[in-house]
């Protein structure tokens, strides 16, 4: 991707890449924050939502109607940023600029309007309770990480998000809503300079500055001291299994990432048989699959299922059996042709949409790289079995394997951390 970096004035940042496609520019304008910025668990994800109830000027239902009139305009919070993000109409783009810069500067986050979202947040966090598979997802991560972050979710509790004043919101903006922590990715039709020129006289020119402003780090996965975690939620049907194991390697390492990609894509191929096996032939679980997630200095392989509570000593037992089978017999060859094939049909798919240039500045600022396609196609052709084998060996670390259970289960109820380390190739 032909991408350039640039520095506006006071700090901010852009990434631009030149769009020859369409009319459409894609626009995300970030801020890094986000939930692990929360001092109050959900109150990120409340600010975002206060950014539409109101200025001075305008109120809720006018602020909405201007933004979201655009064309595929949305905001977001997640873990670690706030984002308002568009496929805007190019000739709209500079009143799509100005409006977000509205919304930062004059949005007057009054105490009646916060009592109003926070029940629209209450409602949201309802919903999410309700998808046990989510919330599970969050506490595996906390396992991984011990933060808490992950622990109360993005939405925050009932309790959390209806104890933020706006003298909690207006100290959060004023302290990360400033041009040193605004990133700008942007892939459209129009010029560099004129992108510049339209940028430094709005937004840049009007978000504030704070000169002695300190980027936040990003966190990723680190600890995996944790065997078991269970959560305090009673009564769910089902239980969710996650078995990790740690790998040495970071986001930074582009090759190695793209080839680990195709690693955990057989993973799930050859998990057929093992999927078969759980799923068919024991009827044991629900739902299963394997992924891999990179950090920027450690990342983690994981088996995730719903099962049963009663199948929860089977389902480790099977999963760590396909682990150990893995590492003493290797991959079967056939399934790295496919793997490969899958891959770059998901890379030329993903090729039709302008969107993903977005997404590959997404995640420059994130990692501070982008992949060359080219290259990485390169990297694909000349991957062999041997080289997956002995990158699997090289990244199942037996001592640091780690199961987070998620349902109403007593740690009594399954095994112990003695039983499960029993299983564990030596």
């Amino acid at each position: 991707m032909k991408y350039k970096k640039i520095k506006l004035n006071k700090g901010a940042t852009l990434y631009y890449v030149k769009n020859n496609i369409n009319k459409i520019s894609n626009i995300e304008i970030s801020f890094d924050c986000g939930a692990r910025c929360d001092e109050i668990p959900g109150m990120s994800h409340l600010i975002e939502h206060m950014f539409f109830t109101g200025t001075k000027k305008y109120n809720d239902q006018e602020i909405t109607k201007m933004y979201f009139d655009f064309i595929g305009s949305n905001a977001y919070t997640s873990s670690r940023n706030i984002a308002f993000s568009g496929d805007i109409l190019t000739k709209e783009l500079e009143n799509y600029v100005k409006l977000v810069s509205m919304l930062i500067n004059e949005t007057t986050f009054a105490q009646k309007n916060i009592d109003k979202e926070v029940k629209v947040v209450q409602q949201e966090i309802s919903v999410y309770n309700d998808k046990y598979n989510e919330t599970s997802y969050d506490f595996n991560l906390y396992n991984l990480t011990g933060l808490d972050v992950p622990k109360y979710g993005i939405l925050g509790s009932n309790e959390s998000v209806a104890s933020v004043t706006t003298k909690d919101i207006k100290k959060y903006v004023k302290k990360y809503f400033v041009t040193e922590n605004m990133n700008i990715f942007l892939v459209t039709p129009l010029s560099l300079t004129k992108v510049k020129k339209m940028l430094e006289r709005t937004i840049v020119k009007e978000v504030p500055s704070k000169e002695n402003f300190e980027k936040l780090p990003v966190f990723y996965y680190k600890n995996y001291d944790k065997v078991f975690y269970k959560s305090k939620y009673k009564e769910i049907d089902k239980c969710y299994v996650y078995i990790n194991f740690p790998i040495k390697q970071n986001i930074y390492d582009l090759e190695f990432a793209n080839k680990f990609r195709i690693v955990t894509r057989i993973m799930n191929d050859t998990s057929d048989g093992l999927n078969k096996t759980l799923r068919q032939e024991k009827s044991l679980v629900y739902y299963s699959r394997i992924n891999a997630l990179f950090g920027t200095e450690s990342g983690s392989v994981g088996f995730m299922t719903e099962c049963d509570k009663k199948n929860v000593d089977e389902v480790i037992k099977t999963v760590i059996d396909y682990y150990n089978s893995i590492y003493e017999n290797g991959f079967e060859p056939t399934f790295l042709k496919k793997s490969k094939r899958i891959e770059q049909f998901m890379n030329d798919r993903e090729n039709a949409y302008v969107g993903k240039e977005r997404s590959k500045l997404k995640d420059l600022c994130a990692f501070g790289k982008v992949p060359s396609e080219k290259k990485d196609e390169k990297i694909r052709k000349k991957l062999t079995i041997e080289e997956c084998n002995s990158m699997f060996r090289e990244a199942y670390n037996p001592s640091k394997l780690s199961v987070s259970v998620f349902g109403d289960i007593k740690k009594s109820e399954y095994m112990s951390e003695k039983e499960f380390r029993a299983l564990v190739r030596k």
